[in-house]
């Protein structure tokens, strides 16, 4: 499971710089040749380079040699499962054993008393407190599940 989350962060990382994003919405129209992606950027041909290199090493874009040219295009498939993980990640339910839901409610309460999550709320009032922090119940020093 880890192998996913160090493959998809490689991604998002990948996508991070606009410039990557505009390559890839231009390769979404088909196989571009590495002379005609640099002439629509004008940007050097190192550049690209290293640009293409850090999208083809994490796997959404494939590199094809024909003589002296280098010609890239996207993989659809391994575009489709990136998006299919991050969307499982943050919208269908898990389902955690006791022993991952109890571990985790250690850290939380650790992250508590610890006041690490603890933020001031200028709309409540100085003194209130906000996100995880509020979970502690004062009086009787449990966390609350919602």
């Amino acid at each position: 499971m880890k192998d996913v989350y160090t493959r998809d962060a490689g991604v998002m990382k990948a996508l991070s710089i606009p410039i990557r994003l505009q390559i890839l919405d231009l390769l979404s129209c088909g196989e571009m040749c590495a002379s005609a992606i640099q002439e629509c950027f004008s940007i050097t041909q190192p550049t690209l380079s290293y640009y293409m290199k850090i999208l083809v090493s994490v796997g959404i874009v494939e590199m094809r040699n024909e003589g002296k040219y280098v010609f890239y295009s996207l993989r659809p498939e391994i575009i489709r499962q990136f998006l299919h993980e991050i969307e499982d990640m943050f919208t269908e339910m898990k389902t955690v054993s006791a022993a991952q839901f109890q571990k985790c409610h250690v850290w939380t309460a650790f992250r508590i008393q610890n006041n690490i999550c603890k933020t001031k709320d200028k709309r409540a009032g100085s003194g209130s407190q906000t996100g995880p922090a509020r979970l502690l119940d004062d009086e009787s020093k449990k966390i609350n599940v919602m």
